[in-house]
């Protein structure tokens, strides 16, 4: 049976489809997925780590038809490329030049941490994994909890590690740090119904260095 061809102007009735299309474009590796009331871009792998490093992979569209499979497939190059360390390293010389080095390079430092953390809202995304016998593991979007610091003594990483910790975080999707390590509360297991649930919790919109920071803190306190 030939493989149906899907016009790039049209507009797909589903997010297979749109999946496929990505498959047939050489972009396989990624997969969309829906949200409550949005979609976002995710691995195909289950072991990938590419787009919970990203900080942002959502897409604020209700329906999947409202969008034609060109702009799907536009929408995931401009993260693809938004998301790469070069992108980041033009973004921080263009704030660079904004603010004009001939302040002090403390108070330039601090206008470009502000704008760049404004932009990439920290938050710990929460995914639920439900494990059932025979029918394998099912995976969806639990929350996406908003990071604050508590007040100016307190850093985002420090808030973050408070609220892993608050979650009952008990192991790591590593052994040592790396970029999109994630963390998880361990298998929860109900013998009524032969259901396992799992929380795994991601970092999205940290510095690789408060990444680093939160999962060494962690260790030190033995939750992981």
């Amino acid at each position: 049976m030939a493989k149906r061809t899907y016009n790039p102007e049209d507009y797909p009735r589903s997010v297979a489809q749109v999946n496929a299309f990505l498959r047939q474009q050489g972009f396989g590796e990624y997969e969309l997925v829906r949200g409550e009331g949005y979609y976002y871009w995710s691995d195909t792998d289950p072991e990938g780590l590419e787009t919970v490093g990203w900080e942002t992979d959502s897409i604020a569209v209700y329906r999947v038809y409202e969008m034609t499979y060109q702009r799907w497939l536009d929408d995931l190059k401009d993260k693809i490329e938004t998301n790469s360390e070069e992108y980041k390293e033009a973004e921080m010389d263009r704030l660079a030049k904004k603010y004009n080095m001939e302040r002090t390079m403390r108070v330039a430092d601090r206008l470009i941490e502000r704008e760049l953390r404004e932009a990439r809202e920290p938050r710990i995304v929460v995914k639920s994994h439900t494990k059932i016998k025979g029918q394998g593991t099912e995976t969806d979007i639990w929350d996406e909890e908003p990071v604050e610091a508590f007040d100016d003594s307190e850093s985002l990483a420090d808030a973050a590690v408070e609220q892993l910790t608050g979650s009952g975080v008990t192991g790591a999707s590593s052994g040592s740090w790396k970029k999109g390590v994630y963390y998880d509360n361990g298998w929860d297991a109900d013998p009524s119904t032969g259901e396992s649930v799992k929380m795994t919790f991601h970092l999205k919109g940290f510095k690789p260095d408060e990444e680093e920071y939160i999962f060494n803190k962690l260790k030190e306190l033995r939750a992981i």
